[in-house]
């Protein structure tokens, strides 16, 4: 197997969705990897059998690629590698042997406190694999930590191709707001999902903040699969907007799209969680299009986890919610 091979399915991965032939294009080069001792193969494998591991196995595969990465694949991370030996300090999300995500806890500062936690994100960003970095989760304490690291990102002299970037103070957000002004758009122009706190903003679907949302709606219904970062950019950003009927347009799409909409996964997991996409006070109902555009994207071990607690939270979620995602989820319980 030559190495551009390789990179040319690696590079495939984190743009077309990650199906089952994809997969098993990319597990015959991790054996071809593993046999001539890059670290990358086991990597992969790993990575593969987490997707549809059940909990107790996947808590052992996440501990296993953690100390693989730490220690046989510490060239891969550079000097980020000992930020893994800090205890619940960096989580690595690996695609295909590279850093597709990271999620950082800056609460957890190694060392010296006199690191910012700007500073510390930065250390980690420095990881060589981090170059293709699509996703970066960073929990904060408070706002001046949160100006740190969006002062750091916007200083950066080779930013990753950042499309999500969560800044947050609890574990999901609790409401959507449309951004005052545009944060760290020049320099992340791919970015679609932005949290800040207990804030989910809505970007401008193509960057333009006096420009109605709505004047965007009949775009969405034939706008392109998200394989590209342009296109993944659009459909991520109506998706994930305030503007009820545009988000509305974009989960219709999503659910024409299916798999090949699968990137968004996580995105509608957050959107699902209560009181992010309605108000505590609203009807479930509304959220009837994201269970079934979850529904149609099918969603690894994860995804199908959150379709099963939102069929066992009746203090969440209306009768029609739950039942369509505990339709969603019998398989799995057979």
């Amino acid at each position: 197997m030559a190495l551009a091979d390789y990179e040319l399915l690696a590079a495939r991965s984190f743009e077309e969705p990650h199906d089952a032939d994809l997969r098993a294009a990319v597990l015959v080069c991790a054996d071809a990897l593993s046999q001539e001792g890059d670290p990358r193969g086991p990597l992969i494998a790993m990575e593969h059998a987490l997707r549809d591991a059940d909990p107790k196995r996947a808590i052992e595969l996440r501990k296993a690629i953690h100390e693989h990465a730490a220690t046989e694949a510490s060239a891969l991370l550079g000097g980020a590698a000992l930020l893994l030996t800090a205890n619940r300090t960096l989580v690595l999300d690996w695609r295909s042997g590279k850093l597709y995500g990271m999620t950082v806890d800056a609460r957890y500062l190694p060392g010296t406190p006199k690191i910012s936690a700007g500073g510390f994100v930065k250390q980690a960003l420095a990881a060589p694999a981090a170059v293709d970095l699509r996703r970066l989760r960073v929990r904060v304490r408070n706002a001046e930590e949160t100006r740190s690291i969006v002062d750091m990102l916007a200083k950066q002299e080779r930013p990753p191709p950042l499309e999500e970037l969560v800044l947050y103070t609890t574990v999901w957000p609790q409401h959507m707001s449309r951004t005052p002004q545009l944060v760290l758009e020049e320099r992340y122009p791919n970015l679609y999902y932005v949290v800040f706190e207990t804030r989910t903003l809505s970007l401008p679907p193509h960057g333009m903040l006096l420009h109605d949302p709505a004047d965007h709606i009949s775009a969405v219904a034939s706008c392109d699969p998200p394989t590209t970062a342009p296109a993944r950019a659009f459909l991520g950003r109506c998706l994930t907007n305030a503007h009820v009927e545009l988000r509305l347009a974009a989960l219709a799409r999503v659910k024409q799209l299916g798999p090949q909409a699968n990137v968004y996964e996580q995105v509608l997991c957050t959107l699902l969680q209560p009181g992010v996409a309605t108000r505590p006070t609203d009807s479930s109902a509304p959220l009837l299009p994201l269970v079934e555009a979850l529904i149609a994207v099918r969603p690894s071990r994860a995804g199908r986890d959150m379709l099963g607690k939102i069929a066992s939270r009746p203090e969440y979620y209306d009768a029609a919610v739950r039942s369509l995602a505990g339709k969603a989820t019998e398989l799995d319980r057979r």
